[in-house]
């Protein structure tokens, strides 16, 4: 009667407990994952509750403090337990923060992510549920301040990431569930209603994805544009992404539309002093006149069908086209080995609207080249991308291996003034070297032969004109004697009437495209008659010299025709151009 009368009395009696442990070089590592290792791992734990008469343990209250590092986990029980020892679910309210590389770190002893990395601030909160067969989290809300992450082929900066959403992962199949997943930051907002992650033997997602993008801020996560004078791309894009996952791998069918693309370039310094821009690291769009478009499109349409591999280093795309009112494009293919020299076998197509894409081309080639004409041109490639590196040996831009091919046709064109017939052009690039082949171009009654080539073979590509004639015969014209004969005949700049013909044979020319201050070119011109007029500035200073001449000397007589400025019946000029300095002598 004593004996059960004592056990009654302890059992009716609250417990608590509070401790606090610390485990010194802690490690845990799955089969086919990375080994998880931390120098020490501090639990703090505290707990409220009564073991009841009926030998039920009543918890009241309970909460686990994990610090691992700058990451820290706060669990605390969201609603009491009517016996510890029969209970197999458990709900708990729960907090998370730290360092968003820790955290990685944390996850990728559980998931293979390949070859990424991260970085931020991360502040998560949700109701977090637990039994033996799965856990689950539930109204999650997270924000990550200077979020970095580099990873599958992107670098995102971002200042402030926040997402909400709910989550279960299977313990026995290794099945992840995101439900109502919604995330946003300045350049991306992503929206799923469920998708399926599964990890067990590999990567497996299905599901659906709506996302909206600001082109510029996603082209920076490219690097498109690279330097201050590049040409920046801007635009608002929306769209779905379908996952559907199998053997092979994580395929995906995307439909993207971009509203309002615009391709421009930064106006020069002088024309933005003053611009609180031009103070700011940042790039930025709040000043329309800081930006000079070259290529404007109401809508561009992407869609296509791409397949990841299941090792994350090879990416399969079918059916993929790029469309709009100025370009279509249309692809498939593959690329392998992603994660080093990215081998490529692809074959496709590209449908131009020169017209629409003059001024983007002109950004490009530095407002020496127009095109017109339409028609849809091959395109292909064939082999590794990227050369690897060898130690003693600078580093080419492509490889050597790679081969690529494509073509185009067109009606009418324009290099530096000349106007151009009708024509064709063939690239092609062949052990770091990329050749431009034409047709002879016919062009005032002359040939125009153009076989450059760019050795891409080093950090700096280098191009070489071949020893022949580039012009041979070409009629002269105003245009023409303005543009390019100025630079032999400075009388030439003001012409407006010009007869003959002219020959250049080039000797060899070497110009280094990352300085062109370091070109070197060497060849003669030859001038058939040739004659050349007075601009309009020189006719009306001649007019105004006979009208005084008149009034000075009634009498006065002239047959000299003070029109003609220059008249050669045959001339050759030894032509040098270094360091983008013209030289010339007979």
């Amino acid at each position: 009667a004593h004996e059960n009368a004592a056990t009654a009395s302890v059992q009716n009696r609250p417990i608590q407990l509070v401790g606090e442990f610390q485990v010194d070089h802690p490690a845990f590592q799955m089969p086919g994952l990375q080994r998880w290792s931390r120098p020490n791992l501090t639990a703090r734990v505290s707990a409220a509750g009564q073991s009841t008469i009926d030998q039920r343990m009543q918890v009241d209250q309970a909460g686990l403090q994990i610090d691992i590092g700058t990451e820290q986990a706060i669990f605390t029980l969201a609603q009491p337990i009517a016996d510890a020892y029969v209970n197999n679910r458990w709900q708990v309210n729960s907090q998370l923060s730290g360092a968003v590389a820790g955290w990685l770190a944390h996850v990728q002893n559980f998931a293979d992510l390949g070859d990424i990395r991260a970085n931020g601030q991360l502040q998560a909160q949700a109701m977090t549920v637990i039994d033996a067969n799965a856990i689950e989290v539930l109204d999650a809300k997270y924000d990550v301040q200077q979020l970095q992450f580099d990873g599958y082929g992107v670098t995102v900066r971002e200042e402030q990431t926040s997402g909400t959403g709910s989550a279960r992962y299977d313990f026995q199949t290794g099945q992840l569930i995101l439900a109502d997943q919604m995330l946003s930051s300045n350049s991306v907002s992503l929206g799923g209603q469920r998708i399926v992650i599964e990890t067990a033997y590999v990567m497996q997602i299905n599901g659906d994805v709506a996302f909206r993008v600001d082109v510029n801020k996603v082209a920076d996560w490219l690097a498109l544009s690279p330097t201050d004078d590049s040409v920046f791309w801007f635009g608002n894009g929306e769209g779905t992404v379908q996952f559907q996952s199998d053997s092979q791998g994580i395929s995906a069918r995307v439909q993207t539309s971009v509203q309002d693309m615009v391709a421009a370039t930064r106006q020069p310094t002088e024309a933005r002093l003053g611009s609180p821009e031009t103070a700011s690291p940042m790039r930025t769009v709040s000043s329309a006149a800081a930006w000079s478009p070259l290529w404007r499109e109401a809508k561009v349409n992407v869609s296509g069908d791409v397949t990841m591999s299941n090792d994350f280093n090879a990416i399969r795309f079918q059916n993929t086209s790029i469309e709009s009112a100025a370009l279509n494009v249309q692809a498939s293919g593959q690329i392998t080995d992603l994660a080093n020299s990215m081998v490529t076998d692809i074959n496709g197509q590209w449908t131009p609207d020169w017209e629409k894409l003059n001024a983007l081309l002109a950004a490009y080639s530095g407002d020496l080249v127009q095109i017109a004409g339409q028609g849809s041109h091959p395109i292909s490639f064939r082999g590794p991308l990227f050369a690897a590196p060898q130690l003693g040996r600078p580093t080419a831009l492509v490889s050597s291996l790679l081969q690529a091919s494509s073509r185009f046709d067109w009606q009418q064109a324009a290099v530096a003034g000349m106007p151009i017939d009708a024509g064709s052009m063939q690239l092609s690039v062949d052990q770091g070297i990329a050749t431009v082949n034409t047709s002879d171009i016919r062009l005032g009654g002359g040939v125009v032969r153009l076989q450059p080539q760019v050795d891409l073979r080093s950090e700096e590509p280098v191009l070489y004109l071949p020893q022949g004639k580039l012009i041979d015969n070409v009629a002269l014209t105003p245009a023409i004697a303005r543009q390019w004969l100025k630079l032999v005949a400075p009388l030439a700049a003001d012409a407006t009437s010009a007869e003959g013909q002219f020959t250049l044979a080039v000797e060899g020319a070497k110009v280094p495209l990352y300085d062109l201050m370091k070109a070197n070119a060497q060849g003669t011109l030859t001038l058939s008659n040739v004659v050349i007029g007075a601009g309009p500035t020189a006719q009306q200073l001649i007019a105004t010299a006979k009208q005084l001449r008149g009034l000075l000397d009634p009498q006065a007589t002239s047959d000299r025709d003070l029109n003609t400025w220059l008249r050669v019946e045959e001339q050759r000029c030894r032509c040098q151009c270094k360091t983008v300095a013209f030289f010339t002598m007979e």
